[in-house]
């Protein structure tokens, strides 16, 4: 007789052969940091299938006994699904969750692309700053020549109003 793993191998669910769920589940692993597969024994016990879920639609959860249990998006609403409990015996779970590293969290993984969000920001607003120099000819267009030194509240609000006016990657140059 054939063993179970090789069928499931061969199609692991009616929708997915086993090379496109791992592809699909490789590009959520590598895109949000997480990847969820679930396991499912069917009721002959002669076939095991493997169902792929999106990374923003399940969301784990730590126990106070410390397991992990796994609430899924259903309407809208997060609900804890009694075939995803965990068993208190040995912890295991038909869920199995695949993480990158997280700093913040050891419960979800880190995106690479919230790992690069800030050098990207950084990026685009130095881009939008040189663009706008580049547009603007790179040249001052305000000077200002005081014939009386000014106190404090006067530099105060002219200082207000020029950081409001003139401040910002849309106002360089």
């Amino acid at each position: 007789m054939e063993h179970p793993l090789w069928r499931m191998l061969d199609r692991c669910n009616p929708d997915f052969s086993w090379s496109t769920l791992l592809y699909w589940w490789a590009s959520y692993y590598k895109i949000a940091g997480n990847a969820y597969l679930e396991l499912i024994q069917a009721e002959s016990r002669q076939r095991i299938e493997v169902y792929l879920h999106q990374p923003d639609t399940i969301r784990p959860r730590r126990l106070s006994s410390g397991l992990r249990e796994y609430e899924a998006r259903v309407s809208g609403q997060w609900k804890v699904l009694p075939e995803w409990q965990p068993n208190p015996a040995t912890g295991a779970s038909r869920i199995l969750h695949v993480k990158t590293f997280n700093p913040c969290s050891d419960l979800i993984g880190m995106s690479p692309i919230e790992a690069a969000a800030l050098g990207l920001d950084v990026n685009n607003e130095a881009n939008l700053w040189n663009a706008s120099l580049l547009q603007k000819g790179a040249s001052v267009d305000i000077a200002l020549l005081m014939e009386a030194v000014l106190g404090d509240t006067q530099y105060s609000r002219l200082k207000a109003d020029l950081d409001q006016r003139r401040s910002g990657a849309k106002n360089a140059g």
